[in-house]
Protein backbone atom coordinates (compact mmCIF):
# COMPACT_ATOMS: atom_id res chain seq x y z
CA UNK A 1 0.00 0.00 0.00
CA UNK A 2 1.04 3.55 -0.92
CA UNK A 3 1.57 5.99 2.53
CA UNK A 4 2.83 9.09 0.81
CA UNK A 5 0.07 10.92 2.34
CA UNK A 6 1.32 10.36 5.70
CA UNK A 7 4.22 12.95 5.46
CA UNK A 8 4.34 16.64 3.62
CA UNK A 9 7.53 19.07 3.04
CA UNK A 10 8.17 21.60 5.67
CA UNK A 11 9.53 24.66 5.89
CA UNK A 12 12.48 22.64 8.37
CA UNK A 13 12.00 19.02 7.47
CA UNK A 14 9.61 16.64 6.81
CA UNK A 15 6.07 16.55 8.76
CA UNK A 16 4.42 13.69 9.68
CA UNK A 17 0.31 13.79 9.10
CA UNK A 18 -0.24 10.96 10.64
CA UNK A 19 -1.62 12.68 14.08
CA UNK A 20 -2.76 16.09 15.30
CA UNK A 21 0.73 16.91 16.72
CA UNK A 22 1.87 17.20 13.24
CA UNK A 23 5.39 16.85 14.59
CA UNK A 24 8.12 18.57 11.87
CA UNK A 25 11.20 16.32 11.51
CA UNK A 26 14.74 17.25 10.49
CA UNK A 27 17.00 15.02 9.43
CA UNK A 28 17.29 11.68 12.14
CA UNK A 29 15.27 13.70 14.28
CA UNK A 30 12.14 11.26 16.02
CA UNK A 31 8.55 12.67 16.76
CA UNK A 32 6.86 13.31 19.82
CA UNK A 33 5.28 9.59 19.35
CA UNK A 34 9.07 8.03 19.61
CA UNK A 35 8.46 5.67 16.66
CA UNK A 36 8.17 7.46 13.54
CA UNK A 37 11.33 9.13 12.16
CA UNK A 38 12.94 11.61 9.86
CA UNK A 39 15.35 9.12 7.84
CA UNK A 40 16.74 10.44 4.28
CA UNK A 41 13.96 12.75 3.97
CA UNK A 42 11.18 10.17 4.02
CA UNK A 43 8.97 9.49 7.82
CA UNK A 44 9.90 5.79 8.64
CA UNK A 45 8.05 3.68 11.11
CA UNK A 46 10.56 2.46 13.50
CA UNK A 47 8.23 -0.46 14.77
CA UNK A 48 6.64 -1.68 11.71
CA UNK A 49 6.95 -5.42 12.69
CA UNK A 50 8.28 -5.28 15.69
CA UNK A 51 5.59 -6.83 18.12
CA UNK A 52 6.14 -5.71 21.76
CA UNK A 53 2.54 -7.84 23.32
CA UNK A 54 0.60 -10.41 22.10
CA UNK A 55 -2.30 -11.64 23.54
CA UNK A 56 -5.52 -13.61 22.95
CA UNK A 57 -8.79 -12.65 24.34
CA UNK A 58 -12.74 -12.51 24.48
CA UNK A 59 -13.79 -9.52 21.99
CA UNK A 60 -15.02 -8.04 25.33
CA UNK A 61 -12.18 -7.57 26.98
CA UNK A 62 -10.72 -4.99 24.17
CA UNK A 63 -13.82 -3.09 24.99
CA UNK A 64 -16.04 -3.89 22.29
CA UNK A 65 -19.80 -4.80 23.63
CA UNK A 66 -21.49 -4.27 20.25
CA UNK A 67 -19.33 -6.54 18.26
CA UNK A 68 -19.31 -10.59 17.90
CA UNK A 69 -20.55 -11.66 20.96
CA UNK A 70 -18.32 -14.67 22.33
CA UNK A 71 -15.79 -13.84 19.65
CA UNK A 72 -12.09 -13.83 20.15
CA UNK A 73 -9.29 -11.62 18.94
CA UNK A 74 -5.84 -11.41 18.31
CA UNK A 75 -3.26 -9.11 19.36
CA UNK A 76 -0.11 -8.26 18.38
CA UNK A 77 1.26 -4.34 19.32
CA UNK A 78 4.49 -2.45 18.31
CA UNK A 79 5.20 -0.01 20.69
CA UNK A 80 4.33 4.20 20.97
CA UNK A 81 2.51 6.72 22.19
CA UNK A 82 1.80 10.30 21.86
CA UNK A 83 -0.24 11.63 24.70
CA UNK A 84 1.48 11.90 28.17
CA UNK A 85 -1.11 10.01 30.24
CA UNK A 86 0.14 10.09 33.75
CA UNK A 87 -2.05 7.52 34.71
CA UNK A 88 -1.15 4.92 31.58
CA UNK A 89 -2.27 1.40 32.42
CA UNK A 90 0.27 -0.05 29.97
CA UNK A 91 3.36 2.32 30.27
CA UNK A 92 5.35 0.25 33.14
CA UNK A 93 4.95 -2.80 30.97
CA UNK A 94 5.70 -0.90 27.77
CA UNK A 95 8.78 0.55 29.60
CA UNK A 96 10.20 -2.85 30.73
CA UNK A 97 9.86 -4.04 26.97
CA UNK A 98 11.22 -0.93 25.75
CA UNK A 99 15.35 -2.42 26.02
CA UNK A 100 14.41 -5.82 25.11
CA UNK A 101 14.15 -7.70 21.42
CA UNK A 102 10.85 -7.08 20.05
CA UNK A 103 9.52 -10.43 17.87
CA UNK A 104 9.34 -10.16 14.19
CA UNK A 105 6.19 -10.20 13.16
CA UNK A 106 4.71 -9.54 9.69
CA UNK A 107 1.28 -9.38 8.81
CA UNK A 108 0.67 -12.36 7.00
CA UNK A 109 2.28 -13.73 10.59
CA UNK A 110 -0.40 -12.18 12.51
CA UNK A 111 -3.29 -13.72 10.61
CA UNK A 112 -1.94 -16.21 9.99
CA UNK A 113 -1.43 -17.05 14.21
CA UNK A 114 -4.67 -15.19 14.81
CA UNK A 115 -6.40 -17.96 12.53
CA UNK A 116 -4.60 -20.56 14.02
CA UNK A 117 -5.93 -19.71 17.67
CA UNK A 118 -9.51 -19.78 15.87
CA UNK A 119 -9.89 -15.92 16.64
CA UNK A 120 -12.72 -13.89 14.61
CA UNK A 121 -10.71 -10.56 14.83
CA UNK A 122 -7.87 -8.85 15.10
CA UNK A 123 -7.30 -6.08 18.01
CA UNK A 124 -5.15 -3.01 17.77
CA UNK A 125 -4.42 -1.61 21.21
CA UNK A 126 -2.22 -1.92 24.37
CA UNK A 127 0.25 0.77 22.90
CA UNK A 128 -1.56 4.06 20.55
CA UNK A 129 -2.08 1.76 17.39
CA UNK A 130 -2.33 4.82 14.85
CA UNK A 131 1.34 6.18 14.97
CA UNK A 132 2.03 2.97 13.41
CA UNK A 133 -0.79 2.92 11.01
CA UNK A 134 1.26 1.59 8.11
CA UNK A 135 1.63 -1.97 10.16
CA UNK A 136 -2.29 -1.37 11.04
CA UNK A 137 -3.53 -0.96 7.56
CA UNK A 138 -1.32 -3.56 5.95
CA UNK A 139 -2.10 -6.69 9.03
CA UNK A 140 -5.91 -5.34 8.52
CA UNK A 141 -5.63 -5.62 4.72
CA UNK A 142 -4.43 -9.19 5.35
CA UNK A 143 -7.45 -9.98 8.05
CA UNK A 144 -10.07 -8.92 5.77
CA UNK A 145 -8.61 -10.75 2.56
CA UNK A 146 -9.16 -13.81 5.54
CA UNK A 147 -12.60 -12.83 6.80
CA UNK A 148 -11.67 -11.74 10.40
CA UNK A 149 -13.18 -8.33 11.61
CA UNK A 150 -10.62 -5.51 12.81
CA UNK A 151 -11.01 -3.95 15.99
CA UNK A 152 -8.74 -0.48 17.23
CA UNK A 153 -8.57 1.07 20.18
CA UNK A 154 -7.35 4.98 20.29
CA UNK A 155 -7.07 7.62 22.17
CA UNK A 156 -8.67 9.35 19.12
CA UNK A 157 -5.87 11.71 18.54
CA UNK A 158 -4.79 10.92 14.95
CA UNK A 159 -5.34 13.47 11.76
CA UNK A 160 -7.88 12.92 9.45
CA UNK A 161 -6.07 11.22 6.53
CA UNK A 162 -5.56 8.60 9.19
CA UNK A 163 -9.51 8.31 9.92
CA UNK A 164 -9.82 7.90 6.00
CA UNK A 165 -6.77 5.85 5.83
CA UNK A 166 -8.43 3.14 7.63
CA UNK A 167 -11.97 3.25 6.26
CA UNK A 168 -12.80 0.57 4.14
CA UNK A 169 -10.49 -1.83 6.64
CA UNK A 170 -11.15 -1.00 10.66
CA UNK A 171 -14.44 -2.37 11.40
CA UNK A 172 -14.79 -0.72 14.88
CA UNK A 173 -12.87 1.62 17.07
CA UNK A 174 -12.80 2.00 20.66
CA UNK A 175 -12.57 5.76 21.29
CA UNK A 176 -11.23 7.04 24.97
CA UNK A 177 -12.70 10.01 26.25
CA UNK A 178 -10.16 10.58 28.99
CA UNK A 179 -12.04 13.59 30.76
CA UNK A 180 -13.57 16.69 29.75
CA UNK A 181 -12.18 19.05 30.42
CA UNK A 182 -9.48 20.75 27.19
CA UNK A 183 -7.06 22.76 29.87
CA UNK A 184 -6.44 18.99 31.23
CA UNK A 185 -5.94 17.37 27.80
CA UNK A 186 -4.26 20.16 26.86
CA UNK A 187 -1.43 20.83 29.85
CA UNK A 188 -1.65 17.07 30.91
CA UNK A 189 -2.33 14.99 28.27
CA UNK A 190 -0.88 17.19 25.28
CA UNK A 191 -3.45 16.84 22.88
CA UNK A 192 -6.88 18.67 22.25
CA UNK A 193 -10.47 17.63 23.50
CA UNK A 194 -12.22 19.12 20.46
CA UNK A 195 -9.68 17.59 17.90
CA UNK A 196 -10.99 13.91 19.84
CA UNK A 197 -14.66 14.96 19.48
CA UNK A 198 -14.07 16.30 16.01
CA UNK A 199 -12.37 12.81 15.11
CA UNK A 200 -15.72 10.48 17.30
CA UNK A 201 -17.70 12.45 14.62
CA UNK A 202 -14.87 11.58 11.38
CA UNK A 203 -15.17 7.99 12.26
CA UNK A 204 -19.24 7.86 12.78
CA UNK A 205 -19.69 9.57 9.25
CA UNK A 206 -17.35 7.14 7.38
CA UNK A 207 -19.32 4.28 8.49
CA UNK A 208 -17.12 2.77 11.18
CA UNK A 209 -18.40 1.71 14.33
CA UNK A 210 -17.73 3.28 17.73
CA UNK A 211 -17.77 2.70 21.08
CA UNK A 212 -16.76 4.93 23.88
CA UNK A 213 -14.39 4.17 26.57
CA UNK A 214 -13.70 6.71 29.83
CA UNK A 215 -11.43 5.84 32.64
CA UNK A 216 -12.94 6.94 36.02
CA UNK A 217 -9.16 8.32 37.12
CA UNK A 218 -9.19 9.50 41.11
CA UNK A 219 -8.12 13.31 41.39
CA UNK A 220 -8.22 13.46 37.59
CA UNK A 221 -11.65 13.17 35.65
CA UNK A 222 -13.81 11.66 38.90
CA UNK A 223 -16.32 14.20 39.77
CA UNK A 224 -20.03 13.93 39.00
CA UNK A 225 -19.87 17.36 37.08
CA UNK A 226 -17.62 16.40 34.52
CA UNK A 227 -18.64 12.78 33.97
CA UNK A 228 -22.12 14.16 33.30
CA UNK A 229 -20.68 16.42 31.01
CA UNK A 230 -18.99 13.72 28.88
CA UNK A 231 -22.06 11.70 29.02
CA UNK A 232 -24.55 14.46 27.42
CA UNK A 233 -21.72 15.12 25.01
CA UNK A 234 -21.74 11.59 23.74
CA UNK A 235 -25.57 11.65 23.66
CA UNK A 236 -25.43 15.02 21.70
CA UNK A 237 -23.86 13.04 18.88
CA UNK A 238 -25.86 9.69 18.93
CA UNK A 239 -27.71 7.95 21.89
CA UNK A 240 -26.68 4.04 20.84
CA UNK A 241 -23.19 4.77 21.42
CA UNK A 242 -21.86 2.13 24.12
CA UNK A 243 -20.14 3.98 26.85
CA UNK A 244 -17.74 1.99 28.80
CA UNK A 245 -16.70 2.94 32.19
CA UNK A 246 -13.25 1.81 33.30
CA UNK A 247 -12.09 1.54 36.41
CA UNK A 248 -8.79 3.06 37.30
CA UNK A 249 -5.96 1.59 39.30
CA UNK A 250 -2.90 2.87 40.20
CA UNK A 251 0.12 3.56 37.57
CA UNK A 252 2.44 4.99 36.53
CA UNK A 253 2.85 8.78 37.80
CA UNK A 254 -0.26 8.13 39.58
CA UNK A 255 1.14 5.13 41.90
CA UNK A 256 0.06 6.99 45.33
CA UNK A 257 -3.45 7.43 43.72
CA UNK A 258 -6.53 4.67 44.77
CA UNK A 259 -8.35 2.78 42.63
CA UNK A 260 -11.62 5.19 41.19
CA UNK A 261 -14.53 4.11 43.92
CA UNK A 262 -17.44 1.94 43.13
CA UNK A 263 -19.71 4.78 44.08
CA UNK A 264 -18.14 7.30 41.27
CA UNK A 265 -18.65 4.44 38.41
CA UNK A 266 -22.32 4.52 39.57
CA UNK A 267 -22.58 7.91 39.78
CA UNK A 268 -21.51 7.99 36.02
CA UNK A 269 -24.05 5.29 35.22
CA UNK A 270 -26.50 6.99 36.52
CA UNK A 271 -25.67 10.18 34.98
CA UNK A 272 -25.02 8.23 31.47
CA UNK A 273 -28.93 7.07 32.09
CA UNK A 274 -30.07 10.36 32.79
CA UNK A 275 -28.24 11.83 29.46
CA UNK A 276 -30.16 9.12 27.64
CA UNK A 277 -27.57 6.91 26.63
CA UNK A 278 -28.90 3.62 25.71
CA UNK A 279 -26.14 1.14 26.26
CA UNK A 280 -23.99 2.46 29.25
CA UNK A 281 -20.94 -0.69 30.72
CA UNK A 282 -18.79 -1.23 33.85
CA UNK A 283 -17.62 -4.65 35.18
CA UNK A 284 -18.33 -2.49 38.40
CA UNK A 285 -21.68 -2.66 38.40
CA UNK A 286 -24.07 -5.64 38.07
CA UNK A 287 -26.74 -3.45 36.22
CA UNK A 288 -23.92 -2.71 33.58
CA UNK A 289 -23.03 -6.14 32.68
CA UNK A 290 -25.37 -6.95 30.24
CA UNK A 291 -26.66 -5.34 26.65
CA UNK A 292 -30.22 -4.76 27.70
CA UNK A 293 -32.84 -4.16 25.41
CA UNK A 294 -33.30 0.26 25.28
CA UNK A 295 -37.40 -0.62 24.55
CA UNK A 296 -38.17 -3.45 26.90
CA UNK A 297 -35.66 -3.79 29.21
CA UNK A 298 -35.01 -7.50 28.51
CA UNK A 299 -31.64 -9.09 29.10
CA UNK A 300 -30.39 -9.78 25.39
CA UNK A 301 -26.59 -10.02 25.87
CA UNK A 302 -25.67 -11.65 29.68
CA UNK A 303 -22.08 -11.08 31.02
CA UNK A 304 -19.56 -12.45 33.50
CA UNK A 305 -16.08 -11.46 33.51
CA UNK A 306 -15.98 -9.89 30.33
CA UNK A 307 -17.13 -13.27 28.76
CA UNK A 308 -20.22 -13.35 27.54
CA UNK A 309 -22.82 -16.21 29.26
CA UNK A 310 -25.66 -15.35 27.34
CA UNK A 311 -26.53 -14.13 24.05
CA UNK A 312 -30.63 -13.84 22.87
CA UNK A 313 -29.89 -11.22 20.23
CA UNK A 314 -31.65 -13.19 17.26
CA UNK A 315 -30.18 -11.15 13.91
CA UNK A 316 -29.56 -8.25 15.38
CA UNK A 317 -32.46 -7.62 17.37
CA UNK A 318 -34.45 -8.03 20.75
CA UNK A 319 -36.09 -11.67 20.43
CA UNK A 320 -38.62 -9.70 22.32
CA UNK A 321 -40.02 -6.52 20.89
CA UNK A 322 -38.21 -6.85 17.89
CA UNK A 323 -36.16 -3.24 18.41
CA UNK A 324 -32.76 -3.12 16.34
CA UNK A 325 -29.58 -3.14 18.07
CA UNK A 326 -26.86 -1.37 16.89
CA UNK A 327 -23.61 -3.08 16.47
CA UNK A 328 -21.76 -5.19 14.32
CA UNK A 329 -22.98 -9.07 14.69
Amino acid sequence: MNYDNLEMRGKNGVKCMVCNHYCELSEQQTGICGVRKNENGKIKSTVYGKVAAVSVGSIERNQFYHVLPSGFAYLAAPDGCNLTCPFCGTYESRKETGGHEKVDMMPKDIVRDAIEYGCNAIAYGYSEPTVYIEFVLDVAYEAKRNGLKNLLSTNGFMSDIVIDSMTGLIDAVNLDIKCFSESKYREILNADLDVVRGNLEHLIKNGIWVEITTPIVSDFNDSINELSATAKSIAEIDKNIPWHLKRFFPAHKYKSSYPSSYSIIHEAYLAGKEAGLNYIYSTCNEEAKNTVCPACASKLIVRCNQQVVKNNLTEGRCPKCKQEIPGLW
